[in-house]
């Protein structure tokens, strides 16, 4: 079953996409030149990207690096769970502070070019747009826009723009691996 979902980009342009009901075909691979399952070593490696952090726990690794996409600046902090690549946290780099937006119009445009980008490469959307307000400990409240693709192993993409009482936002992917990593074995 599908529903159609209505977005306004850049305030004056609709642009009504369908959502299907069922998963995003296929398998999500992972971000970029790094695949789920590919070695810390082996990621340090990856073309195109400057790495700003690696460090290793007993536990886990993170690699925390800077990159383009589409002419999008990017910092990535990838976690390594056993060894090989798991969840991505991508920031969308901003013109202020920490990476965000100064100017949520900017912000909203970068979420809808953003939304529009990932759409091209995995298909529609299959939770679509949601829209809410989230208390902080600090007391203030944050609008939060997210959206998620499921793909059939189970793997997510999940996009999300939050904007602060400050007027300040943020434009993140949040890319977790499925049950049958890039090579074909199970978690």
């Amino acid at each position: 079953m599908q529903s159609n979902f209505a977005i306004v980009i850049a305030g004056s342009l609709s642009l009504a996409l369908p959502f299907p009901s069922a998963a995003a075909p296929g398998r999500l691979a992972g971000f970029g030149d790094i695949p789920f399952g590919t070695s810390f070593a082996q990621a340090k490696l990856a073309p195109g990207i400057d790495i700003r952090e690696d460090a290793c726990t007993p536990a886990e690794c993170r690699l925390v690096y800077r990159t383009a996409v589409r002419e999008l600046d990017v910092t990535v902090w990838q976690d390594f769970a056993g060894g090989v690549a798991d969840l991505a946290e991508v920031l969308v780099r901003g013109d202020g502070q920490g990476g965000r937006f100064v100017n949520s119009s900017r912000c909203d445009a970068t979420f809808n070019r953003v939304y529009l980008l990932v759409t091209e490469v995995y298909g529609p959307a299959d939770i679509p747009i949601v829209l809410r307000h989230e208390p902080t400990p600090e007391g203030y409240q944050v609008e939060v826009r997210e959206v998620t693709w499921t793909f059939n192993d189970g793997a997510r993409i999940r996009h999300k723009r939050d904007v602060t009482s400050d007027g300040t936002c943020a434009v993140r992917l949040f890319y977790r691996p499925g049950l049958i990593r890039a090579s074909g074995t199970m978690f």
